[in-house]
């Protein structure tokens, strides 16, 4: 073990930090975010520039120095980076004056997802950990999580990424091989919904009982992905079909009578459900 003193809120002190620990053991696997000072006042209370600038630097400007300045080590074999939120990302404490700490964590959490999918095409990875909550129906040290993209194997790469395009709007981020486990992966999104799509190298076809809905259920694992309109799913269905869409299920009411729901299949034979909730 090294150690280092430091100001971690002062770039330079960060760089030699992390500078001297890649000299040191030739590599970087994992960061781990833990340093952090706040002040907790309430908001008439808080001072801007002694309290409120000051806790921005402690709790989110370090975390983001030592994540960029260690970045082009991880980028070397990937690694991992941990970074702690809080239960206060997604609820206010009764009688915690945490208003600054429910911001540095919120945009630490946020920050987060954004490095997440910049650093997949380096295999570099984040974990998100929050602090003990106690809120009412929580588990004490329950992770904090949310969804962050849903993987699919299929055929043919460029024409699976041609498919998501043109069919659900999707936009291509990145496309990647990755000769070390055989197989190419891109990342598609749509608004702040991710698809992951893998094609390997000695890629097995998909079952055809698995590109049924009704068949599909009689097997364990995962079923399909659904995307749920607001309104109009009949006319996307029309257009779906219109562009060639394979339907495995045309558009009806669904069994409990409270939603207007059909099944596509992508070009490799994927279940994809499109759903309107009636109201």
């Amino acid at each position: 073990m090294t150690a280092f003193v430091g100001d971690l809120t002062k770039e330079k002190e960060v760089v030699k930090l992390v500078d001297k620990a890649f000299a040191k053991y030739g590599r970087i696997d994992i960061l781990l975010n833990a340093a952090a000072f706040c002040e907790f006042k309430w908001i008439e209370d808080l001072d801007y520039e002694t309290d409120w600038k000051r806790s921005i630097a402690g709790e989110l400007d370090i975390v983001f120095l030592t994540c960029q300045k260690a970045w082009k080590y991880l980028k070397i074999n990937g690694g991992s980076i941990i970074n702690f939120a809080s239960a206060n990302v997604r609820e206010a404490l009764k009688d915690s004056p945490a208003l600054v700490h429910c911001a540095t964590k919120g945009a630490v959490f946020s920050m987060s997802i954004q490095m997440a999918m910049e650093g997949a095409p380096e295999d570099i990875t984040r974990l998100m950990l929050p602090a003990f909550t106690a809120l009412p129906n929580a588990k004490a040290f329950s992770l904090w999580y949310s969804m962050a993209h849903v993987g699919i194997s299929v055929a043919n790469m460029s024409e699976s990424i041609a498919w998501y395009q043109k069919m659900l709007d999707f936009e291509l981020l990145w496309c990647k091989d990755f000769p070390m486990i055989q197989t190419q992966i891109a990342f598609l999104k749509r608004g702040d919904f991710y698809i992951e799509l893998f094609e390997h190298y000695d890629s097995k076809p998909l079952d055809e009982s698995r590109k049924q809905p009704l068949t599909d259920i009689q097997y364990q694992g995962t079923k399909h992905i659904c995307f749920v309109l607001e309104k109009d799913i009949e006319m996307l269905y029309n257009t779906l079909v219109g562009f060639g869409a394979d339907v495995a299920m045309s558009l009806r009411e669904s069994p409990p009578k409270d939603a207007l729901m059909c099944f596509i299949r992508d070009n490799t034979g994927n279940l994809i459900e499109l759903i309107q909730l009636l109201r």
